[in-house]
């Protein structure tokens, strides 16, 4: 908690973050499509090209910039320590392309991108369903991808041009029922039974397939299984099918910004009070605490791909975060994307070449034991041949005092889990 010194007692009154601003000035200056983002003034022959893809215009507009953000500052980073020494010094160089707000968007965005441009490798998507869109056409052009999306399909298909750095929805489903089964027990409670509302997205969808299974082995009932297609045209009903399931927990997988509040306020007008876990970064950025208020939002807890731990580098960077946007926190779509372009670094320093395919064999070979990359994802970092890093631990955040906070893994962590009164 001492990271976060006083901003915590402040948290509360943001009005305006400076996020929302940038999302919302990317949105007027009308960004689709593809643009590229250069971060070094040298000529094309000493630069590398590697790509984004992320929502920046639609629903999900505020996470593709905060995803930007992670990687504007990794670049940076990694261009000011040098480049790529393996290839002369060569800098790395940004080139971003707007998802759109669907699938078809985001498949037209991604063969654009790789037929385009000669890119070494990308980063894509936040939502589970573009990513695995995206995915396909980087598979059928041999470009690796890298990914936090939560989906378990994205590593279950037999491709060799995707990794993800941060563990999936089966694996954060099930430490996340552990944790809570043993908090409710400390607390002299128990969780016997379960709510699952969200809406029908890849991530939601892959979030509730593993808490399907998971739950009955672990003696929780599920009561209640209510999930609609974005956008939610009403919570009250939602709310009240909870109030009368009263469950003992609600597993929340809203994915638009409008919804998750949505939800979360019905709950509020309804009173239900239950303990809530999220799926994902939407229940957690500045934009949603200052829609919600401290006070409604206190105890809400969501998972998290990777996180600003308590390691040194990590508290680092949320320091030059805050100086570089004027908000007290970042989330996932930040942290991932800083270490998913570390990650390439690597790859290209120990691949010497720019080739993807030489790139690609490259990061299956990898294994990172240091910070940048090992301070916001928790642990080492190896990925197997289905392209998953294998030591990735499950993150929880949950909402103390106006703050999102990791709560887990305990070795990581920097404040424990409260019990919501």
């Amino acid at each position: 908690m001492a990271f976060f010194g006083q901003v915590g007692r402040k948290a509360g009154e943001i009005m305006m973050t400076a996020i929302a601003v940038r999302v919302r000035r990317t949105l007027l200056a009308g960004v689709t499509g593809m643009f590229a983002l250069g971060l070094t003034g040298a000529g094309a022959q000493t630069t590398i090209d590697i790509g984004l893809m992320g929502p920046f215009s639609g629903p999900w507009a505020e996470h593709g910039q905060l995803m930007r953000i992670g990687a504007e500052m990794a670049i940076e980073d990694i261009n000011k320590q040098g480049g790529i020494k393996s290839l002369g010094g060569a800098k790395l160089n940004l080139v971003v392309a707007d998802t759109g707000p669907s699938i078809e968007t985001t498949t037209n965005a991604a063969q654009r991108l790789l037929s385009q441009r000669g890119l070494s490798a990308f980063m894509c998507c936040f939502l589970s369903s573009f990513s695995l869109a995206a995915s396909e056409i980087g598979e059928r052009q041999q470009v690796p991808m890298l990914t936090f999306s939560y989906s378990d399909e994205l590593v279950r298909r037999g491709y060799k041009y995707i990794f993800r750095d941060s563990s999936g929805a089966d694996i954060q489903v099930r430490a996340a029922i552990k944790l809570l089964q043993g908090q409710a027990a400390a607390n002299g409670r128990k969780i016997e039974s379960a709510a699952l509302i969200g809406d029908n997205t890849g991530a939601t969808v892959a979030y509730f397939k593993s808490l399907n299974e998971v739950l009955p082995q672990n003696s929780v009932k599920i009561v209640l299984n209510r999930v609609w297609t974005p956008p939610l045209t009403d919570a009250i009903p939602v709310a009240l099918a909870l109030r009368d399931a009263n469950p003992d927990i609600i597993f929340l997988g809203a994915t638009t910004f409008d919804d998750s509040v949505a939800i979360v306020r019905g709950l509020n007008a309804t009173r239900v009070k239950k303990l809530m876990l999220g799926n994902g970064a939407q229940y957690i950025t500045p934009e949603y605490l200052q829609a919600m208020g401290a006070t409604q939002v206190e105890g809400l807890m969501t998972t998290q791909g990777t996180a600003i731990t308590k390691d040194p580098y990590a508290a680092d960077f949320l320091k030059r975060f805050r100086e570089r946007t004027k908000t007290p926190w970042t989330v996932h779509d930040t942290t991932s994307v800083y270490s998913e372009s570390w990650i390439i670094k690597e790859a290209l320093e120990k691949a010497a070449s720019t080739d993807p395919k030489k790139v690609r064999d490259a990061i299956s070979s990898l294994h990172i034991t240091t910070p940048p990359p090992t301070a916001f994802n928790g642990s080492e970092i190896k990925f197997d041949v289905n392209g998953q890093n294998t030591l990735a631990p499950p993150f929880i955040v949950q909402w103390q005092h106006g703050l999102p906070i990791l709560v887990t893994p305990a070795e990581v962590a920097v404040a424990p889990l409260k019990w919501p009164s």
